[in-house]
């Protein structure tokens, strides 16, 4: 069990030697607890430990406000109001807990009173250990105003380190126990030094969605839609290209009368064609802010590849694309593995044995082989014992030999 799951000091009723019953104690001790998981949870390791943190605190906060009876669930409500206080106003809230130190017992003050302001200014850090030196070293030692909160209970002096660990253990933790905690405590110094002051609190509130559904992935159909999309991409980056061209072609007029009237021609053809875009971008759905822009963009000379006059729509043709182009190389790489992993061919061996059968026995193939070399060898004897010897199959050339020479006689 971990130091967290144990709990130390301020969970444990036993720690609140001056509660009026066990009850007392008991919801103090669950109210620390529910206040240190709501102070550790944005510390946790992971997303799963903020989850259980904020589920522990709330099932604590559940019980002592739905299944208790009605004074408890006051009690509960005035311990966190006191809470919220010293919180909100530490200064404030010294002042008043210094008022009702010195009024206790009197009828506008009732020691349990006393007691929550005394635990919460323990829980939030605001409660000051006592100065155990003389007087002149005692005003030396803190402000005056700290010194309204003091602590005179001797069993309630905790070091700085207690106080930081949530009081003083009632066991000693053994030296694994002690081991994890540093090196849960390494862990956490890492991934801040990587991360550095970036708690945004997204994490938080990631957390709280289920995993399953916190990055699942979008499956509703939108084929229809993408059809609709393209079309309008189609007819906006026509409208677009046409009114471009024009630009360009008008300014690249040199002024030269051979190419005036052919240029005139030009230019009235793309503002024809424009129009004629301009309607169809109309016909098939296309919004009237949508071809005004694409129409301002044409016109100043952008083509719709460099600079589309509808960002949303050129971005949405542009992952379509990637998309195409990924499928593509997909659809070619399982070909060359449909390829790579193909049967290999089987040797034909004729008209009785067309292929040789793999469960076939050994005798069964020897004897297929035997019929394929049979067939396969000229039946003449003169040549049984030349054809396998033949340079095309064997690779070996036999020198020449000179022919025999028939010596004269005399």
């Amino acid at each position: 069990m971990t130091w967290i799951n144990a709990g130390s000091g301020f969970t444990r009723p036993q720690y609140y030697t001056d509660a009026a019953d066990d009850t007392e104690a008991r919801l103090r001790a669950e109210f620390a607890a529910w206040h240190q998981l709501r102070e550790i949870a944005s510390s946790g390791r992971t997303n799963s430990d903020v989850v259980e943190y904020l589920a522990r605190a709330h099932q604590i906060h559940r019980r002592w406000t739905t299944d208790v009876d009605a004074e408890s669930r006051v009690r509960w409500q005035t311990l966190s109001d006191v809470r919220d206080a010293w919180l909100r106003d530490p200064e404030a809230a010294r002042r008043s807990f210094a008022h009702m130190r010195n009024t206790v017992g009197e009828n506008t003050t009732e020691p349990i009173a006393v007691r929550d302001q005394h635990q919460m200014a323990e829980l939030t850090g605001h409660a000051e250990p006592p100065n155990l030196r003389s007087n002149q070293d005692q005003t030396r030692f803190r402000p005056t105003h700290l010194s309204l909160v003091r602590d005179t209970d001797p069993s309630r002096h905790l070091s700085a380190a207690q106080r930081a660990l949530g009081g003083e253990a009632t066991t000693m933790l053994t030296p694994d126990e002690v081991a994890a905690i540093i090196d849960a405590t390494d862990d956490h110094l890492t991934v801040e030094e990587s991360l550095g002051d970036a708690d945004t609190g997204t994490e938080r509130i990631l957390a709280l969605i289920p995993p399953d559904q916190r990055f699942a992935p979008v499956t509703t159909d939108y084929t229809a839609e993408t059809s609709t999309a393209l079309s309008h991409i189609g007819a906006l980056r026509r409208l677009q290209d046409l009114y471009a061209e024009h630009v360009h072609l008008a300014e690249a007029f040199d002024g030269s009368p051979e190419r005036g009237q052919d240029l005139i021609d030009q230019l009235e053809k793309l503002l024809e064609a424009g129009r004629s875009a301009r309607d169809h971008a109309v016909a098939v759905g296309v919004s009237r802010v949508d071809i005004d822009a694409a129409y301002q963009s044409g016109v100043h000379g952008n083509f719709w590849s460099a600079q589309p006059g509808v960002p949303r729509l050129g971005m949405l043709a542009q992952l379509l694309e990637h998309r195409a182009a990924d499928h593509a190389e997909i659809e070619h790489l399982r070909g060359q593995l449909e390829h790579v992993h193909a049967p290999p061919p089987v040797l034909a061996l004729g008209s009785e044995h067309d292929a040789l059968d793999p469960a076939s026995s050994p005798s069964d193939t020897a004897t297929a082989i035997s019929f394929a070399v049979d067939a396969a060898l000229p039946d003449s004897d003169a040549t049984a014992g030349t054809a396998w010897a033949a340079p095309e199959l064997t690779g070996v050339i036999e020198p020449i030999r000179p022919a025999p020479v028939t010596e004269p006689t005399i």
